[in-house]
């Protein structure tokens, strides 16, 4: 009977733990605004309801997201808790109460300043850089295979370039020191960050049940599917970024640190407008250097013929092969320093590693 009487307490104790889970305490590092959280259409001038103070605790509640909006200025923004109600706060704001360390400041994103930068797919370079947007559907199957019937909107028949470029950019990684967001809306909130001699070894929560209706992408998740803790390793390369789930054997993809001319652009571009590359005055490189496309010729014009939605197929396969970014098998770091970085201790939480690599 005894014995039961304890199973009994050990089951319900998992229940509760799985029902409410821990609670994640962030400090702030400035005099912090809190918004209204229960507004339709948030308006970040308009939602304003009170500041605290430097060095107050909230507690998370609900997942971080970007929503991009016409009034300045946009921010990642999760709902926590202070002292007995929810409240929106730009997460650029807080810091685990508890983590080791915060990141350097060069990999924090910045959403509203001037010379920003920006994590975004591998390939935006090579699209630019070949001047033809269709380039696109040849790395991501995702858009490859879009059937504007299936996704008409009350009989109007919108094209994959419409969609990709109405919400430009899409699919990019914003980092805070609290939070991070993939393509806006799919946000992994922060536990821990701790330093080595590698990088960065960082423990995250992720528990959004909707997360696959803003997917838009062909990247595969499913080792990750339907899991709250789950690992992940970035490995800086130059202006490169190597992103792995779980393990060295599942890569996820690449993304690429880009200026807000080079995106300005490519949306030129997308959209049929004439593109000056004169502007872009830093084309992304490797850490020895390298480029993954052929270097950019400073040329203006556009090539409409070659913007016209062509009907054959296109072999994406060898163009994929030999264009691809490289992985960590090019890597200088061998495998066994990831374990010593600390990545087998990430049961409780999801690992984010960043390894930096220095310029040659």
């Amino acid at each position: 009977m005894r014995m039961r009487s304890v199973l009994l307490f050990i089951i319900l104790f998992a229940i509760i733990s799985k029902l409410y889970g821990e609670d994640l305490e962030f400090i702030t590092v400035k005099r912090t605004m809190l918004y209204d959280n229960t507004t339709v259409s948030f308006n970040p001038m308009r939602d304003t309801l009170f500041e605290i103070d430097e060095g107050t605790i909230v507690k998370y509640v609900e997942r971080p997201y970007i929503l991009v909006t016409q009034q300045k200025p946009s921010m990642i923004r999760g709902t926590f808790k202070y002292l007995s109600e929810n409240y929106l706060i730009n997460c650029a704001d807080l810091i685990p109460l508890n983590t080791n360390n915060t990141f350097d400041s060069t990999l924090i994103t910045d959403l509203n300043g001037i010379e920003r930068k920006t994590w975004v797919p591998w390939y935006f370079p090579n699209v630019l850089q070949s001047m033809d947007r269709n380039v696109v559907l040849l790395y991501d199957t995702f858009w490859a295979n879009y059937d504007p019937l299936l996704h008409a909107i009350h009989g109007d028949i919108r094209q994959w370039y419409d969609i990709f470029f109405g919400a430009f950019p899409l699919n990019t990684l914003s980092i805070s020191n609290s939070a991070l967001v993939y393509n806006r809306l799919i946000g992994f909130i922060i536990r821990n960050i701790q330093t080595n001699n590698l990088g960065y070894v960082v423990t995250v929560k992720f528990n959004d049940n909707n997360w696959k209706n803003y997917k838009e992408d062909d990247l595969n998740w499913d080792i990750v599917n339907n899991k709250e803790f789950f690992d992940m390793i970035l490995i800086l390369d130059g202006d490169y970024m190597d992103v792995f789930l779980e393990n060295m054997d599942n890569k996820l993809t690449t993304f690429v640190l880009v200026e807000q001319a080079l995106l300005d652009e490519l949306y030129s571009l997308g959209i049929n407008k004439p593109v000056d590359l004169s502007r872009i005055t830093h084309w992304p490189r490797r850490a020895d250097g390298s480029m993954d496309y052929p270097p950019p010729s400073v040329n203006t014009s556009n090539d409409q013929n070659s913007l016209e939605e062509s009907e054959q197929v296109v072999d994406s396969k060898t163009t994929l092969e030999s264009e691809s970014p490289q992985t960590t098998k090019d890597s200088q770091f061998p495998l066994w320093l990831f374990i010593g970085g600390g990545l087998v201790l990430a049961a409780v939480g999801v690992v984010v590693a960043v390894i930096v690599k220095k310029r040659r």
